[in-house]
């Protein structure tokens, strides 16, 4: 039985990271379905965890605090795992924002010579996605980039790179544990379009499009009255409030705060079409692999996105919408709305999991690092 440790240098306590660490627990299952055996590590306020137990106790409710354990005591703190001369596999979600990280995987080099190390990108290039002292951080970080080829057996990020830092990269797809989502149960309304984004708000989701294309719509004699619940918090959420108090989508648009798993059955059965991300050009990229695209998916509900998802761009559930900062015109998700209404069985919830559930399981991405 092979071992293999994951280390996401995340809070599970905290409210912005719950969709991350949802990502790390369904990736374990999903080895362990596999045959191995898998311990996980992360942060949380009152320390460093492993597999939910408190394994470094250290106060981290301020942000001073947090800021400098992460940058430089999170990895450090891992030679101390009593079990690391032990696993096969170690899985890494780098950080772009943490000294250390060399450090560790010298150590781990030297106690378990034989252990695969695999360090999972996010994104790539990452760098626009920070700002203030993160992006100095990761700025002066990156020099030590060149000495990792030394220590890390593969690279995995969902994009096309074939090489990043002297290392050989293996392109993924994002991926679920697609049976632990519920099908969503509803049935359309005339008249009525309902729009469903579940997210942690930042401003390459582009909500700012949408909702300029809402006002628009609903400004202009709409064929439909379309309602948009947005389910989440963010830098972005004060923005999108205040948008959303315009006279034309004051009473259009509704907000709740985050939720996760089966807190979210009743939002999405009332849903039609969800809303993915729409504007990653704004921070370098004209793909995605979002996570939530992935959970609509098993849930059966049609989405929208703009530029491409490689998992979803040959498929008739979607629409996908192009990159800029235009707003989104709604005309043409009236017509994609038409279309859906106009095939309910090949467009059911049970038929759209049906056509992606094989491909979206992390046991097809991730069963290789077992090998």
């Amino acid at each position: 039985m092979k071992k293999v440790l994951i280390v996401y240098k995340i809070y599970s306590d905290e409210e912005s990271t719950k969709g991350i660490l949802r990502k790390m627990l369904e990736q374990a299952r999903s080895l362990e379905r596999l045959g191995a055996a898998v311990d996980m590590v992360n942060l949380h306020s009152k320390g460093i965890q492993v597999d939910g137990k408190l394994f470094v106790l250290k106060s981290l409710y301020s942000p001073s605090a947090r800021r400098s354990f992460e940058l430089f005591d999170f990895f450090a703190q891992l030679k101390n795992l009593p079990n690391l001369a032990k696993y096969d596999v170690i899985y890494i979600r780098y950080s772009p924002t943490s000294l250390g990280l060399l450090g560790l995987l010298k150590y781990i080099k030297k106690v378990n010579a034989h252990c695969k190390v695999f360090l999972e990108l996010a994104t790539y290039p990452y760098i626009h996605e920070y700002k203030g002292y993160k992006k100095l951080a990761a700025q002066i970080i990156a020099y030590r980039h060149k000495y990792l080829k030394k220590y890390v057996h593969r690279i995995i990020t969902v994009g096309n790179e074939q090489n990043i830092w002297g290392i050989p990269v293996v392109s993924i797809k994002n991926a679920i544990d697609p049976e632990s989502y519920k099908l969503k149960n509803s049935v359309s309304v005339p008249g009525v379009i309902r729009l469903i984004l579940v997210s942690t708000f930042w401003h390459w989701h582009g909500i700012d499009r949408l909702i300029s294309g809402l006002i628009h719509y609903m400004g202009s004699q709409p064929k439909y009255t379309v309602y948009l619940t947005l389910i989440g918090e963010g830098a972005e959420l004060s923005k999108i409030r205040e948008m959303a108090e315009h006279p034309a989508v004051k009473e259009n648009i509704f907000f709740f705060p985050s939720a996760y798993g089966g807190e979210l059955n009743q939002f999405f059965d009332q849903a039609d079409i969800a809303i993915g991300t729409l504007a990653v050009d704004r921070i370098n990229l004209t793909e995605c692999s979002a996570l939530k695209h992935r959970e609509y998916g098993a849930r059966g509900i049609p989405f929208v996105y703009a530029g491409s998802d490689k998992s979803f761009d040959d498929k008739d559930f979607v629409l996908s919408l192009p990159l800029g900062e235009k707003a989104v015109d709604f005309k043409e998700i009236e017509r994609f709305y038409e279309g859906l209404v106009a095939q309910p069985q090949r467009f059911s919830p049970a038929a759209i999991k049906e056509r992606v559930s094989k491909d979206l399981s992390w046991e097809a991405q991730l069963g290789f690092i077992l090998e």
